[in-house]
């Protein structure tokens, strides 16, 4: 006969823990599994409970965790500093030079995103054209280290998953800040792909690709409400 399994939640120095048969769950490199909240440490207990052991696929909410435990915590710093030299390269700040109706575009779509987050940050970002990487100003950069070194590691990584999908640390400020929704961060971000796809057609793998990568955000933009 099998085991029942009875999951639980602890409370131990301001963060929950989850326990099977009254043992602590380990994360794949054998640290204690645990949330910041108790709200997503219950949201985390029923994926336990729905889905362990027969669809450990489908427990996106512990890949989360286990992510943040087993990477982000250890390599802040280093996160942190990719996400700054991404930002030096934001879609939003990069513009079309040889296709003049792409470029009208991107103006009109996300020139009035850079001057909301300027004005909130109180900063300046430089827009370029072409291909080539430039700096933005150093008070700016300095602005999102601190910005990104006062997030907790389950925050980092939020905006981590959604700049790397957007290709956008602005757009994932805005959304994690001031209130852009996933779908508004999604359709900014695709921009260039849409102008594309409606200038040259798209394949079935394209929509595939596309789909998969919006419920992502949205898997992300729901694992940041849990956090609540």
């Amino acid at each position: 006969m099998k085991t029942k399994l009875h999951f639980d939640t602890i409370e131990k120095d301001n963060v929950y823990y989850l326990s099977c048969n009254n043992k602590l769950i380990d994360t794949p490199s054998k640290n204690k599994l645990y949330t910041p909240t108790k709200n997503l440490v219950h949201h985390l207990k029923n994926e336990w409970e729905d889905f362990f052991p027969q669809n450990i696929k489908k427990m996106q909410l512990t890949s989360y965790c286990n992510t943040v435990i087993d990477f982000i915590i250890p390599q802040k710093m280093s996160v942190t500093n990719k996400l700054c030299t991404m930002f030096e390269t934001d879609l939003l700040s990069y513009w079309e030079d040889t296709d003049s109706q792409l470029f009208e575009k991107q103006k009109q779509c996300w020139k009035p995103y850079i001057e909301k987050f300027e004005k909130k940050c109180d900063i300046k970002v430089c827009i370029f054209t072409g291909l080539m990487p430039q700096k933005q100003p150093q008070n700016t950069i300095d602005y999102i280290n601190n910005w990104l070194t006062k997030l907790t590691p389950f925050q980092l990584f939020a905006i981590k998953e959604v700049a790397d999908v957007s290709k956008s640390v602005i757009l994932s400020y805005l959304w994690f800040n001031d209130g852009l929704s996933i779908d508004e961060v999604w359709k900014i971000s695709q921009l260039d792909e849409n102008y594309q796809a409606q200038k040259w057609g798209q394949t079935e793998e394209f929509e595939k690709k596309q789909i998969t990568l919006l419920e992502d955000l949205k898997n992300i933009d729901s694992f940041v409400k849990k956090l609540n």
